[in-house]
Order: C-alpha cells, then structure tokens, then sequence
C-alpha cells in the first residue's frame, strides 16, 4: 500500500511539474508576443511635404498634402498605395510599403509616377526601456539621368500606424526640383 502511494504521489508531482512546464513554455510575454500586434495590413492615411510648397498637379495651388496635389496627375491612382508588416522571425518583422514617387527623366524632360515597393526590416528592442524598433534604409536605385527619390526610413512606429519618410526631389512649376520629404501615414486596417 506505501508503495502504490508513493507511486501515485510521484505520478502527480509529475504530471504537475510536466503542466507547470508546458505553461511556462507556451506562456510568451517576450517579443513574439508583442511583435505579433504590428502585424497586418495598413492603408494610407496622409502623405505630407514637407519641403518648399510646388503645385504638382498644375491647378495653380500648392498643398503640401500631397493626397490632394496628387489628385489629377498622370499615373497616380490612390488604392495602389498600400502597407503590409509581416513577421521575419522572433524579433524581427518587414514593413513593405507601395508608395508613389515623382520620377523625372532630365534628359527627357519628363516627370512621371512610378511606385516603388519599400521593403524595411525592422529588430525590436525590448531593452531600450520603452521597446523600440532599429530599423534598415532603402536606397532606391535611378539612373543618372533620373531625378527622384534617395532614401526612405521608418519613423514612429506603433501597433497602429507607421510613418515612411521618403528623401525626394519634386518638380516644381519652373521645372526646377524642390528636395524635402514625403512623409506617408499608414494605418493599421481594422482598427
């Protein structure tokens, strides 16, 4: 009898050390966790210029909401503008950002839109006190005749939206080239 207690006792003592281990193992407060609340897709909100005001779209009014200046010029078409974050690993996860840019061809003496796809891994942080992102760079790549964009970087980053800060020359209406930035505001869809 002292041994089939003793035998019960231990099959219990097991089987509470065997479901204590697998709540501490399947209990995650680290960064998967909370790395899993940027995931989805995002939507423009805004994109804002911040460099000297030029009329774009050649209505006789600058703006430096550049959703409205957009609007009428050839090539730009609002729905293709998108955002996705999707997880690389543990800590990592990839802002892919579709974004229109004013592309201008000197020896052409042509501006166009092209969207670019701007793909941007970013590592969570946990031990920056307050969890933060260190983010890569894009660079796109233009010929030398090409007047454009230079770089783009992600900048507040939250679990419901993401600034793209595009470095970027524009024409404005002397044909000269203005440089600021296009700052484009996603937020998280279904929030």
């Amino acid at each position: 009898m002292k041994e089939y207690r003793a035998i019960i006792r231990l099959f219990l003592l097991s089987s509470v050390s065997s479901c204590m281990m697998i709540t501490a193992c399947t209990k995650d407060n680290g960064p998967k966790d909370q790395i899993s609340e940027y995931i989805g897709p995002y939507s423009i909100n805004n994109i804002y210029w911040t460099g000297i005001i030029t009329d774009l779209n050649g209505d006789g009014v600058g703006e430096r909401d550049l959703m409205s200046e957009f609007k009428g010029y050839p090539g730009f078409v609002s729905e293709w503008i998108t955002g996705n974050v999707k997880r690389v690993d543990e800590s990592t996860i990839l802002f892919t950002s579709i974004v229109p840019v004013c592309v201008t061809d000197t020896e052409l003496g042509r501006t166009e839109i092209k969207y670019y796809e701007v793909p941007i891994k970013a590592k969570w942080h946990n031990e920056w006190g307050s969890p933060d992102f260190e983010t890569e760079t894009f660079e796109p790549v233009l010929s030398e005749s090409n007047v454009g964009a230079t770089r783009a970087v992600l900048y507040n980053i939250n679990t419901y939206s993401y600034e793209l800060h595009v470095e970027c020359s524009i024409p404005d209406a002397n044909k000269e080239y203005v440089n600021g930035n296009m700052i484009f505001t996603f937020d998280k869809e279904n929030q």
